[in-house]
């Protein structure tokens, strides 16, 4: 049955990952892969990347998470492939499902492209330069495991037309692009969004730090990324700068600290009112969408102005954070822009 070779192949996959993380085996595919992606992509650091593969491993590829996940679309009597709740009996064995993926972390369209082969359809992969590297020594290792994928999943340098969907993921400018050239195929096009913390006040300096890991790691590239902060009115901003410095060792890269002093000297040059955090830039500001080294926030009274906050930026809005350290892992059914990305390959 496909659902148990899915299941089967993929936590093995997360096994042998695992295995590689911590020392266990040798690969040096990925060795190699980790390397090249980091000469490439400065942003791209070894321990980044490792991480991104850990997270994906824990999230996505534990298999009880996969058995739990694939059982909310799969019915227990019956998971032969093309028999998925609420969807059509047909298989789909030979859909293709096309993936733009974006580049700002590492492995950020691995997700899609699990979902794409755990519905039966092939998936047609076109990667970003700047994360070009890792995912095929990752696939690699899953062919290994068992040749069948290799022939389900396929890259490219442009992406037909011809796709029975299509999933892409980017900027805003991207989004409306994709829209246009491929309008009339069913499509998941996903735009920027932002994700913010909110803070009580009553925080202590584990917590903080944990919200640190959520701001840094990745550069803060990342859409699930805190850039904002709601701070409650009167807050010591002396409190958070001194719990997140010693997050100053996860991004103490010389692209990031270039584009952080660039950014200090620009706002000191035009008068600006800024906090120096000695890495990062915090600023009380209504822009949401900053650049790497920034930390937006504002401040609250009431519930009433952290509504008015949602409201006012409904539609841009990623995540929502009041627990910190964990917005890099996430679930495997926690879907980016809360579109179930599983339905929507179903469907099409």
């Amino acid at each position: 049955m496909f659902y148990d070779q899915f299941l089967r192949d993929f936590a093995a996959l997360g096994r042998y990952l695992l295995q590689w993380l911590e020392g266990e085996i040798s690969d040096h595919s990925l060795h190699n892969a980790i390397e090249a992606a980091a000469r490439a992509n400065p942003f791209f650091t070894p321990y980044m990347q490792r991480y991104a593969i850990g997270s994906q491993v824990r999230s996505f590829l534990d298999e009880n998470e996969l058995s739990r996940w694939l059982r909310s679309y799969f019915p227990a009597d019956s998971r032969e492939l093309g028999n998925p709740v609420s969807a059509p009996a047909a298989p789909a064995m030979e859909k293709t499902v096309g993936i733009i993926m974006a580049g700002n972390i590492p492995l950020v369209g691995f997700h899609d492209l699990l979902c794409v082969l755990a519905c039966g359809r092939k998936a047609l992969v076109k990667m970003s330069s700047k994360d070009s590297c890792l995912l095929p020594a990752v696939l690699d290792v899953l062919f290994r495991i068992d040749p069948y994928w290799k022939e389900r999943v396929h890259f490219t340098e442009k992406m037909p037309y011809e796709v029975d969907a299509l999933i892409a993921t980017g900027s805003s400018e991207t989004a409306a692009k994709v829209q246009k050239e491929y309008a009339g195929l069913p499509m998941l096009v996903r735009g920027r969004r932002f994700s913010y913390a909110v803070l009580e006040g009553r925080e202590n300096a584990a917590q903080l730090g944990a919200l640190g890991e959520d701001i840094f790691m990745y550069f803060g590239l990342g859409c699930r990324s805190v850039s904002y902060l709601l701070l409650p009115e009167g807050y010591d901003i002396g409190i958070l700068t001194e719990s997140l410095r010693p997050l100053r060792t996860l991004v103490a890269e010389k692209c990031y600290m270039n584009v952080y002093k660039r950014n200090k000297s620009i706002l000191t040059m035009e008068g600006e009112d800024y906090t120096d955090g000695g890495f990062y830039i915090i600023r009380q500001t209504d822009e949401v969408f900053l650049p790497p080294g920034f930390l937006g926030y504002r401040t609250y009274r009431t519930s009433g102005d952290i509504l008015e906050f949602e409201q006012k930026n409904s539609g841009r809005i990623q995540k929502k954070y009041r627990t910190f350290g964990q917005a890099q892992a996430p679930a495997i059914d926690d879907y980016a822009d809360r579109i179930d990305t599983m339905k929507f390959i179903l469907k099409h």
